[in-house]
């Protein structure tokens, strides 16, 4: 079983958290990443567990001090003013960290912050000398101990998938991979869904934009997931230009399934992240991922890897960094 996480406490009192989606959960399209973060604030001792909730009700939230918020997803919003959102919890006598988890590629709105936070978390390496206002951290996402634990089928549906949404970059990867496969004598089967693809365009492809549920039930059903990067679609990142190297939002969900994901990146990019090279197949163009699902037999290291996820990349080990960081 995973272990629970023993936090020194300030003043010796149990501390309460809450986790706050900056994103209204209607338009919160990662809206199981706080869910994720939030059931694994029990096991970490010394928290008391708050709510669950999205910023526009945490500010309906109770004065305390001995609260942390911890607010995470984006702050890219033009219809929203996350400025006056932070000032509201800090009157209400809370401790506020913000963790973003869509650096570098809207680096420029959270560089527009001004309020004072009490730590910032970036899911990007990179990022952290950009940020001189807050004490600053770099922490990649998580998972929990719920997907270590899905069920994973021995049969498999599908040779490969990919889960996401259409990136130029992406459905440039994917249609090279589809010439590669024609020229292939297998029948390779395969999935790519998200929101932006466009069936017929696309091989493989459906627009469809699945829930974190269907999401895993998929990944499940595949030999391998396959990791493109998002490349050429910054929202705000125009200042600095910031190069992405952390991982996406799901990596460590597949990893926790104990599923191979081959990565179409340079060989080692995620090591300061994850060293884990029994979980991830580099590969160097589109047509290699043929050779690579050719060699790929059953994933005996899916046990080692899943002990890696048991043993430091849960939600409640960031949140005990978070903490020691902030208390």
């Amino acid at each position: 079983m995973p272990r629970r996480l023993l936090l020194t406490i300030w003043r010796g009192d149990e501390m309460r958290v809450n986790v706050i989606s900056s994103m209204p959960f209607e338009l919160n399209s990662n809206k199981h990443i706080p869910g994720q973060l939030y059931s694994e604030l029990s096991c970490v001792d010394g928290v008391e567990t708050g709510v669950l909730c999205d910023v526009n009700s945490a500010l309906n939230l109770p004065d305390s001090e001995n609260t942390v918020d911890i607010l995470i997803g984006s702050v890219f919003r033009k219809d929203f003013n996350f400025n006056s959102a932070i000032s509201a919890l800090k009157m209400k006598k809370h401790k506020v960290v913000l963790w973003l988890h869509d650096d570098p590629y809207e680096h420029d709105a959270t560089a527009n912050l001004f309020e004072p936070i009490d730590l910032l978390v970036t899911n990007e390496v990179e990022a952290v000398d950009e940020y001189h206002e807050w004490p600053t951290i770099a922490l990649p996402l998580a998972t929990d101990v719920r997907t270590l634990d899905y069920p994973v089928p021995q049969e498999k549906s599908f040779d490969f998938s990919f889960i996401g949404h259409c990136y130029p970059n992406r459905e440039l990867s994917l249609n090279e991979l589809h010439e590669a496969i024609k020229k292939n004598r297998r029948i390779w089967k395969g999935l790519v869904t998200g929101s932006g693809w466009q069936l017929g365009r696309s091989p493989y492809a459906v627009d469809r934009r699945v829930t974190h549920e269907a999401f895993l039930n998929l990944s499940a059903r595949s030999r391998c997931s396959l990791y493109l990067n998002r490349e050429g679609f910054d929202l705000a990142n125009d200042t600095r230009s910031l190069k992405a190297t952390a991982p996406g939002p799901r990596f460590f969900d597949v990893a926790a399934l104990g599923i191979p994901q081959i990565a179409l990146t340079s060989f080692g990019f995620f090591d300061r992240y994850f060293e884990c090279h029994e979980a991830i197949v580099y590969v160097n163009s589109a047509s290699d991922i043929i050779e690579t699902l050719e060699q790929l037999s059953d994933f005996s290291s899916s046990q080692k890897v899943k002990a890696m996820i048991r043993d430091n990349h849960l939600y409640r080990h960031r949140v005990h960094d978070i903490l020691e960081k902030c208390t």
